[in-house]
C-alpha cells in the first residue's frame, strides 16, 4: 500500500488538477494532555467529474492509509470511497468514504466515515463564512464529541488555524469535556 501511495502521489502531483491537504491537530479529552495526529489528503481529478483520492492518518500509536475513487457530479458536490490498511489492528483492512458540499462565499460541509480493523470512526465539520478569512461552524467526531468550530485563514499563506471545545456524550470516564484544534494547509496544483 505504501508503494502504491508513493506512485499515486508522484504521478498526480505533476498534474494541474491535483490538490492536497496537510493537517496537524491535537485532541484533548477530559482536559488531559493533547494527543497529536497528522492527516494528509490527496485528491486528483482525471476529468471534471471523476478522480482519485488518498488519505493517511498518523497518531503516536496508530496509523492508517487508503486510496480510492471520487466523483464530482456538480461543482459544489464531491464524494468518494476507498480501501486501505491500518496498524496496529487485528484485521488491517480499512474502508473509508467522504462527502463534501461547498459553496465559495457561503461555507462548506465535509464528512468522513471509516470502518474495518479497529472499528468505525466518523467526522463531520461545517463552516459558514462570516468574513473571507473567518468561518464559524461545528464539528462532530467519534471519540471526541460535538462542539463549535472556529477557523481563521492566514492572509499571506494557504493555512487555516481552527479549533473549539467539545462535549462527548458517549464518554464513560466522567470527563466528557475536551477540545480539538489544529493547523491545516491546502494546496492546489
Amino acid at each position: 500500500m505504501l508503494i502504491f501511495s508513493i506512485v499515486f502521489a508522484s504521478g498526480t502531483l505533476a498534474s494541474a488538477q491535483t490538490s492536497w491537504v496537510l493537517e496537524q491537530s491535537d485532541q484533548m479529552h477530559g482536559w488531559t494532555a493533547p494527543v497529536p495526529q497528522l492527516n494528509v489528503s490527496l485528491n486528483h481529478a482525471f476529468t471534471e467529474h471523476v478522480g482519485a483520492w488518498g488519505y493517511a492518518q498518523i497518531f503516536t500509536d496508530h496509523a492508517q492509509m487508503y486510496a480510492g475513487i471520487s466523483a464530482a457530479p456538480a461543482p459544489w458536490l464531491e464524494f468518494g470511497i476507498a480501501v486501505g490498511m491500518e496498524q496496529p489492528a487485528n484485521s488491517n483492512l480499512r474502508f473509508g468514504s467522504f462527502l463534501s458540499l461547498s459553496q465559495n462565499g457561503l461555507g462548506y460541509v465535509y464528512g468522513m466515515y471509516e470502518n474495518g480493523g479497529s472499528g468505525p470512526w466518523y467526522r463531520v465539520e461545517f463552516g459558514l463564512e462570516v468574513t473571507p478569512r473567518f468561518l464559524f461552524g461545528g464539528i462532530i467526531q467519534s471519540g471526541q464529541g460535538i462542539g463549535p468550530r472556529f477557523e481563521i485563514a492566514l492572509p499571506w499563506i494557504p493555512v487555516q488555524l481552527w479549533g473549539g471545545p467539545t462535549f462527548d456524550w458517549t464518554d464513560t470516564t466522567g470527563k466528557p469535556w475536551g477540545a480539538i484544534f489544529g493547523i491545516r494547509a491546502k494546496f492546489k496544483h
